[in-house]
């Protein structure tokens, strides 16, 4: 016997015909924002529909393609930090075995964003001092 899963406020009822795997939920307060911005800009969201109906390989690559660009931008911020880290992590000894070691199981695609965010990040957590001379410690 199967377990049904359980219904919250955040997951509509199924109705007649839909399994519970074909809705779709988003969190009340993104669904707000959401609201909101389709209220402000009525002419996208009724672009974005009229694409998805009448061609939904088009709106699919689209969406895709929005997605295409955030990556090269983080990309090209990569490439912007990635001297100025190598230099740092050759520096530092044992960083890059601490570095590797977190990056290996990401995929190949992801791996060089992954290194300079992971050599940032330590880089970070070791010129971070919370309790620097002079300065009062609150709770």
């Amino acid at each position: 016997m199967a377990i049904k899963p359980k219904v919250t406020e955040t997951q509509p009822m199924a109705k007649p015909g839909e399994t519970q795997q074909n809705i779709r939920t988003i969190k009340p307060e993104i669904n707000e924002r959401l609201n909101q911005f389709i209220e402000a800009n009525p002419q996208l969201a009724e672009r974005d529909q009229r694409l998805v109906r009448e061609d939904p390989e088009w709106a699919a690559r689209t969406l895709t393609l929005h997605r295409m660009f955030r990556h090269e931008d983080q990309m090209r911020l990569v490439e912007r930090r990635k001297p100025m880290v190598e230099e740092w992590v050759k520096e530092t000894p044992g960083m890059m075995e601490r570095i590797m070691q977190r990056v290996q199981k990401v995929n190949p695609f992801y791996r060089e964003k992954a290194f300079v965010n992971e050599a940032m990040r330590q880089h970070s957590r070791m010129h971070f001092s919370p309790n620097k001379p002079g300065m009062r410690n609150s709770v």
